[in-house]
């Protein structure tokens, strides 16, 4: 089991919030849309390529707008914990 830090950037962060989306029957490029941010960008700051003050910032926007944290920033348990079997 590994316990993973608030927003830790990568392609699982990127999934989650991309599934988030879906559970709300909308998508990143259509937030992307909606608030004016390019789909690209959006795409780095999730996986972690750009990590400034407002690619944190946006990061964080993007966990509250798909579910994962809430308005105060309280993360949902079912995005802290990741499961792994050791082969």
């Amino acid at each position: 089991m590994r316990t993973l830090t608030a927003l830790e950037p990568g392609p699982r962060l990127l999934r989650q919030v991309r599934a988030g989306f879906v559970l709300v029957d909308t998508s990143l490029s259509a937030w992307c849309r909606r608030h004016a941010t390019d789909h690209a960008h959006a795409h780095r700051v999730l996986m972690g390529e750009r990590n400034g003050p407002a690619a944190r910032e946006l990061r964080q926007r993007l966990a509250i707008a798909a579910g994962l944290l809430t308005p105060a920033g309280a993360i949902r348990q079912a995005s802290i914990v990741e499961t792994s079997e050791a082969a």
